[in-house]
């Protein structure tokens, strides 16, 4: 560059006089909002820290454990008494079936009417369930008839076509007849009554028994 020239040293001049110009007008800082400035960067630094809270215990609550032991104590004490309440009763209620296989139909039928007769003093209904599947077995093993698995309805037109004497037919109508409604329909027995059918569902088992068997 060539400093002798008159024009560059003008434009120089001028140059450095427009940056001093320039610097001129920029206004100066403010110290009071220089602290201002300050101060507000400190409380937002502040405002991020927070007081340190006690640690908080985390688990269960030792009472709600215990609640919940007893709870559970009870729940299952409750369902071993209804178990043993239901078993007892299907076990009370269980029909007599603990017959020698090799008994033939009377001496298994005598043995089940003796077992039958309990029930009388405690359970009408379930004596009536007992006496008709004894009299239906017997009749079943005896005459070949399926009649356990019978209705009365059903049994009643081939105990007719056995031929039986007709007091024997007569009497099995009526015992069935007379049972249904104390088996089916919760009618309460009378004692005597009970006691006749028992008689004649023996004396059924007699008389219908093969002639080399009686006694």
């Amino acid at each position: 560059m060539n400093l002798k020239n008159p024009i560059t040293l003008i434009m120089i001049l001028m140059v450095m006089l427009g940056s001093l110009a320039a610097a001129a007008a920029e206004p100066a800082a403010d110290p009071a909002a220089i602290s201002q400035s300050n101060a507000l960067t400190d409380q937002a630094q502040s405002s991020d820290i927070y007081d340190i809270k006690p640690i908080e215990k985390i688990g269960f609550n030792p009472d709600y454990i215990r609640y919940t032991v007893y709870a559970a104590l009870a729940i299952a004490g409750l369902a071993l008494i209804s178990a043993v309440l239901i078993f007892w009763n299907k076990w009370r209620r269980k029909p007599v079936q603990d017959v020698v296989a090799h008994l033939c139909p009377k001496e298994e039928a005598f043995q089940l009417l003796d077992q039958a007769a309990d029930l009388m003093n405690t359970d009408g209904r379930q004596f009536y369930f007992q006496l008709s599947m004894i009299l239906r077995g017997y009749i079943d093993k005896r005459f070949d008839i399926d009649a356990v698995e019978m209705t009365t309805e059903e049994l009643i037109p081939c105990i007719v076509q056995l031929r039986l004497d007709t007091d024997l037919q007569r009497g099995v109508k009526e015992f069935f007849n007379a049972s249904d409604p104390v088996k089916f329909a919760g009618f309460t027995p009378d004692r005597l009554l009970m006691a006749a059918h028992l008689e004649f569902v023996k004396n059924f088992v007699k008389a219908t028994a093969p002639a080399d068997l009686e006694a």
